[in-house]
């Protein structure tokens, strides 16, 4: 996909591009041929042939070469330092320090998010022809050509295309520091020789510079007439998005994810490791993707931000890699590299930085100048080297864990996106102004205006808002349009004319501040859209009636969907009669922490342990009740374990348990953020208990609900079955993989006959294969024409009857049946369940007694709703009828 260094650099079209800035040199060897001599010598030797000096006050970095020499002079000024009001200045700048140099000279100069570059390559007399140029054009900036410079940068602007880069920019940090490259160059449209030079004064002087050189050793080269000033100082970056994942829908080649990560080995480390593992996975395996890549820019001297990109051909494609993507990167930051992968990775680095793969010294010496102004350390590659080999385990993950905990996913416009976990990117805020309304003319949208605040309101509760006091700039267009920016990204755009608003927005943009309103010599709306413009005709009362009808419903929906269950111990049906699980909700009702925790050491099996959780969860309230007990507990799992169950059970409740077509997005909206809370407590819970297959049994609930990639829940189930298998973990990933919800019949059977080659005899275990066929009988009788009368009679046709009953036979008849426990009961429910759907009432009643009073209904509510008493004397009445 050919992803592009963010934000630029804007070069100029004289000559080539600068000396890439690197750490760690791409693994690809360079055109230029290599001598012997280079080529053995060792990495040590290569860093000491950078030598530092100051020239004239300037911090300086050579590296000797028989080569022509190749010179620069980089400031420490950047986009990311410009104000709304002030961009393109650097620019401006950069470009007209450079009108006097000698043609025949190769030169370049050009401006990043952090540094701004004058560069040339040729001989000694060449740089020092460019140096004493460059320096007079810097000293004397010629004003006279300032509107011309201006709107030949403005028609250079036009030319560049879009970057997706910028874009995510702008939404991790607004329109301030980094975001401040998604801007148009609005300091070019009013400016000044006065601006021009406070910027060129502030900036480029020598204490914010730093010069290197590659080649003979530079003689006669003179920075004297640079002025001093102070150094100047990146401010760190600060998000505008809360920590959490989001995705965004736009234009681009395929998925992409960005995320800010603290600087070190581990970045290099990552972007290559990941790259290596998406391009065999991608392209090696699959066939969707052509190009894999990966990138690093500086934001300051703490910060890089990385981004990792596939391209795809379809939106079906562009669906999987996103999903593939997500998965390894998921098992990258837990299990991080193999030895193999760093091995490969240092390889490398040792080739580059000993000359094999040619003299990089430039490289080098151009890098530890773009460090020094940037005011970060640079660290020499053997130490670097020795560093990475000094990392643990949780040295490399920890970063990489962190990376990911709140990316920026960016994939193309219809790609599915099923993983719910990830927030959509908020287009409203979250506030509506309380202030003057003013209605549209021809939309369904409203202005509201007060002193503090003006919203955009597009329809109930969405909302574009912004404050008064992080308005960074506002450009006024000739149809009385305005467009006011907002220092975390939004932009309100409106004609007041259309709201009969003039006065009100006139009054709230007289309170911004003079230089941050620019004028812009054009029309916000277009003729052509004014005159399609067609006033909106009013609704009648009619209309007005059923649309307040309709959300009155939709409230009372809502209200019962999200209501909070009583405090109570769970009936008997729920604990299926298991004494020590009624104890431990007694102890969870009482808040009795310490005696739940007893109860739980003390239970003779992880099946019975997860009973308790099963039934602890139910005891009603809400999950942060449990919030004191997570916090005070020296050895929090069963706490969080607990929370993330009751998390669960609550995020089910805001679906109200209906059907998928039956729910409203809001009640969605609040099912899946309910699960992500419960989710990052039983991941937290599986950290705690790593041994224990409990965490693993919800985490595939959250899987469901959460639409997880597929790899991602089968990793899960692999995590469980690892730690000794439990039934209700399996009967959860049988129902990840059904067909009703991100399987098929084919995946549920596959399973089905991996519990019963696995399950020992007399294993509650078997009972999921009677559970296959009850989930894919339920969905052949409900379809029109269907040509079964019973579930035998499907079992048969489908090729599955000896399977079912062989696990039947092996399962609850057998004399190791453990009857009495939980699973038993919940086993014996589900063969009940297949005996009345094949009509084997028979063998139905002969399971009555066993579950008893233990019956909890399901999943035999699939096909009755009578209570269990009623059912049985129905059952027992058809084994009375004679045939």
């Amino acid at each position: 996909m050919g992803m592009t260094q963010i934000g630029g650099p804007i070069h100029h079209e004289h000559a080539a591009a600068p000396p890439a800035p690197v750490h760690a040199p791409p693994p690809q060897a360079p055109a230029a041929p290599t001598t012997q001599a280079t080529q053995q010598r060792p990495a040590a030797a290569v860093q000491s042939a950078v030598r530092e000096f100051e020239l004239d006050g300037v911090r300086g970095f050579w590296a000797e070469s028989d080569g022509p020499m190749t010179a620069g002079l980089i400031f420490g000024v950047g986009m990311s330092d410009e104000a709304f009001h002030q961009r393109g200045l650097t620019h401006l700048i950069e470009h007209m320090s450079l009108h006097d140099i000698d043609r025949s000279i190769t030169y370049n100069g050009s401006v990043d998010l952090t540094n701004t570059t004058l560069h040339c390559r040729g001989t000694l007399a060449d740089a020092q022809g460019f140096f004493q140029a460059a320096l007079n054009g810097l000293n004397n900036l010629p004003y006279h050509e300032l509107e011309r410079e201006s709107r030949v940068l403005a028609a250079e602007s036009a030319r560049r295309p879009g970057s997706l880069g910028v874009e995510a920019l702008a939404i991790l940090y607004g329109y301030e520091g980094p975001g401040a490259v998604a801007l148009e160059e609005n300091g070019l449209l009013e400016v000044t020789p006065e601006k021009v030079e406070a910027w060129r004064q502030r900036y480029f002087v020598k204490e914010n510079a730093a010069v290197f050189f590659h080649g003979p050793r530079p003689e006669g080269i003179s920075l004297a007439s640079l002025a001093s000033g102070q150094r100047a100082v990146h401010a760190p970056p600060k998000r505008v998005l809360e920590a959490k994942p989001f995705v965004h829908q736009t234009r681009c080649a395929g998925p992409t994810m960005f995320s800010p990560f603290d600087r070190g080995g581990v970045t290099s480390l990552m972007a290559s490791v990941a790259e290596e593992r998406l391009t065999q996975r991608l392209r090696g395996e699959m066939g969707v993707s052509y190009d894999v890549s990966a990138s690093m820019n500086e934001l300051d001297s703490n910060t890089q931000l990385i981004a990792i990109g596939a391209d795809a051909a379809t939106g079906e494609d562009n669906a999987k890699t996103f999903e593939v993507m997500r998965v390894e990167l998921e098992r990258l930051a837990s299990k991080g590299p193999t030895s193999e992968e760093v091995r490969f990775y240092v390889s490398r680095l040792d080739k580059a930085h000993s000359g094999e793969l040619g003299d990089i010294t430039m490289a080098l010496a151009s890098s530890k100048a773009r460090s020094f102004v940037e005011g970060r350390h640079y660290v020499e590659y053997p130490q670097f080297r020795a560093n990475l080999a000094a990392m643990t385990m949780a040295d490399f993950t920890e970063p990489i864990r962190k990376a990911l905990e709140a990316p920026l996913w960016t994939v193309p416009h219809g790609t599915a996106v099923t993983d719910v976990r990830l927030t959509a990117l908020p287009m409203w805020s979250e506030s509506i102004t309380e202030g003057q309304t003013f209605t549209s003319k021809y939309h369904e949208t409203e202005l509201r205006i007060s002193d503090a605040s003006i919203s955009l309101c597009a329809g109930e509760g969405a909302a574009l808002t912004v404050e008064l006091a992080n308005v960074i700039g506002v450009s006024s267009y000739t149809d009385g349009g305005v467009a006011l920016h907002d220092a975390e990204g939004f932009v309100l755009r409106a004609v007041p004319s259309d709201y009969s608003a003039e006065a009100a927005v006139a009054k709230f943009v007289a309170a911004v501040p003079t230089d941050r309103v620019v004028k812009i010599d054009e029309r916000l709306r277009p003729e052509e859209a004014q005159a399609e413009l067609v006033p909106k005709k009013e609704p009648g009362w009619r209309d007005k009636l059923k649309n307040k009808r309709k959300k009155k419903s939709q409230e009372r929906q809502y209200a019962e969907a999200t209501a909070e269950r009583p405090l109570a111990v769970p009936e008997v049906g729920t604990s299926r009669g298991h004494i020590g699980s009624i104890q431990f909700a007694e102890a969870i009702v009482a808040e009795d922490w310490a005696l739940a925790e007893r109860l739980f050491d003390a239970a003779p099996s992880p099946q019975d342990q997860m009973h308790f959780i099963a039934v602890g969860a139910r005891t009603g309230g809400r999950p942060d009740r449990l919030d004191q007990w997570v916090d005070g507990s020296v050895r929090p799992g069963l706490a969080l374990l607990l929370r993330g169950q009751m998390g669960v059970i609550w995020g089910w409740d805001a679906r109200s348990g209906a059907r998928s077509e039956y729910v409203s997005r809001e009640m969605y909206e609040e099912f899946w953020s309910r699960l992500r809370v419960a989710e990052a407590d039983l991941l937290s819970a599986a950290k705690e208990l790593p041994d224990s297959p409990l965490p693993w049994v919800p985490l595939l609930d959250t899987a469901r609900g959460l639409q997880i990639p597929r790899e991602e829940a089968d990793e899960r189930y692999v995590n469980h079955v690892q730690r000794g298998g439990l039934l209700v973990g399996h009967l959860r990933y049988q129902q990840y993989v059904c067909e009703k919800w991100f399987g098929s019949h084919d995946d549920m059977w596959e399973h089905a006959e991996f519990i019963a080659s696995t399950a020992q005899d007399g294993s509650p275990e078997l009972a999921v294969v009677s559970m296959a066929l009850i989930e894919h009988w339920l969905d052949v009788k409900n379809q029109d024409g269907c040509l079964y009368e019973t579930g035998d009679q499907f079992l048969a046709a489908l090729g599955k009857t000896e399977l079912v009953r062989e696990a039947q036979r092996r399962s609850h008849t057998h004399k190791n049946f453990p009857v009495p426990t939980a699973d038993g009961a919940r086993a014996l429910e589900i063969f009940f369940t297949s005996y009345v759907a094949a009509s084997d009432w028979r063998s139905a009643a002969a399971l009555i007694t066993p579950i008893g009073n233990r019956a909890s209904g399901h999943p035999i509510d699939y096909f009755t709703d009578v209570p269990w008493e009623t059912l049985c004397q129905q059952v027992l009445e058809r084994v009375q009828q004679p045939g």
